[in-house]
């Protein structure tokens, strides 16, 4: 008797799934990070604070730069380079904390 996978029976959907959901775990992960990191090195709230306010500003700002990109460029080059460069700044926080 063949096991039923439904929707991840498909490869590329497989490989859009795993590629997401590592993703979605850095990209969740990323704030407690820096939240801890913050605490650790000056032990103060106001420091977390604001350090949370810049994450938001940036985020704002990248969303709405990445909104006028996406319309303008192919959807997969949209989403690869994102993931990309998603990495890149984890990566560089990272290695600076």
């Amino acid at each position: 008797m063949r096991l039923e996978l439904g929707p991840l029976g498909g490869r590329n959907f497989r490989l859009l799934f795993a590629a997401r959901s590592i993703s979605y775990f850095g990209t969740y992960l990323a704030p407690i990070a820096v939240a801890f990191a913050v605490l650790d090195l000056t032990g103060s709230a106001s420091d977390t604070g604001i350090a949370f306010a810049c994450w938001t500003l940036a985020q704002v700002s990248t969303l709405m730069i990445g909104g006028v990109v996406a319309d303008r460029l192919p959807r997969r080059l949209v989403m690869v380079s994102s993931d990309v460069a998603n990495l890149c700044v984890r990566a560089g926080v990272g290695g600076c904390c």
